[in-house]
């Protein structure tokens, strides 16, 4: 009976005994020239925005990117429009926040958030353009907010390919132990796998230079990241797309790249057929993320389906 209770006392105090460093710089000090910051919900959320028209586009970035994922065509989009793009909490370098009251990591708050940076800007209707998950946020938001959205613009979109994680695993997540550990967890297999992640999301590996890679590490800096990305894992959540993408009536383009090792391009077709009001271009010779490694086939799409 003594050995069974000294088992359970180490099974229940020794997660709590280890510590684990969360992140080194303040989420200020590691922005950009071009950076800037809103308060939303006590939140500063990091955005770049560029351009001075009357009609805004909003750029949605995927799982483990951030605004950098639009640097190369966020300028030139910004000739006809005005363009935000904007991390999104527990991604790039929005501060991380821990509040009793508002779990800022789940996928709903997600949706909601594009319409308060709407709110905050004064942006009546707007063109979303998301790529990987931010496809499927910006879907999301399409089905409940149409009348907000202009154009939807599908980029390699994680819909049919992808998703949360399932309800039944939530229970688990919450364990104390489990709780305590999973920030170091999770966050230790995704840096483990994040080059793996972005050699996938290139057609040609070659265009991945020391500037791209350096980008994508720099969130795993923010103080916090830790913590943040396991709140995101455990508010992720799974969505019926097939009864929501029947109800997309807005003006709906879809792009994808032919090489996609992550969503294949076949889903993208799928979305095609299911959506009625929608055009469909595929890139050859383009991987996961075609506004970074063929960024000017892409804005000239973009050009040319929207006006």
């Amino acid at each position: 009976m003594k050995i069974f209770n000294i088992i359970l006392i180490l099974l229940f105090a020794i997660p709590f005994s280890y510590k684990y460093d969360d992140g080194m710089y303040t989420y200020k000090s590691l922005a950009d020239k071009d950076s800037q910051f809103v308060k939303i919900d006590g939140i500063d959320i990091h955005y770049k925005k560029y351009g001075s028209k009357d009609k805004y586009i909003i750029l949605l970035h995927g799982f483990g990117s951030g605004t950098y994922t639009w640097d190369k065509t966020i300028k030139e989009l910004s000739e006809k429009f005005t363009v935000i793009s904007f991390d999104r909490p527990g991604f790039g370098i929005t501060e991380r926040v821990f509040n009793e009251d508002l779990n800022p990591y789940n996928t709903d708050y997600h949706v909601e958030l594009i319409k308060k940076i709407m709110d905050e800007f004064k942006i009546k209707k707007t063109t979303l353009i998301g790529n990987s998950a931010g496809g499927s946020l910006a879907t999301l938001f399409t089905n409940k907010y149409p009348n907000l959205v202009e154009n939807l613009i599908l980029v390699d979109a994680a819909i049919y390919t992808g998703g949360g994680s399932p309800d039944f695993i939530k229970p688990f997540l919450n364990i104390p132990q489990i709780n305590y550990l999973g920030p170091e967890i999770s966050s230790n297999l995704l840096l483990n796998a994040s080059e793996d992640l972005l050699k996938l999301s290139f057609y040609d590996e070659n265009k991945i230079d020391e500037n791209t890679l350096e980008k994508y590490k720099k969130p795993l800096k923010v103080k916090g990241y830790k913590k943040a990305f396991w709140e995101f894992t455990k508010g992720s959540k799974m969505y019926n797309f097939e009864s929501i993408i029947s109800n997309i009536k807005n003006k709906t383009i879809i792009i994808h790249g032919k090489k996609d090792e992550i969503i294949p391009y076949t889903d993208s077709i799928r979305l095609f057929e299911n959506i009625e009001n929608s055009e469909l271009f595929l890139i050859d010779n383009c991987g996961h993320v075609p506004q970074e490694e063929c960024p000017e086939v892409f804005i000239n799409i973009i050009k040319k389906a929207i006006k």
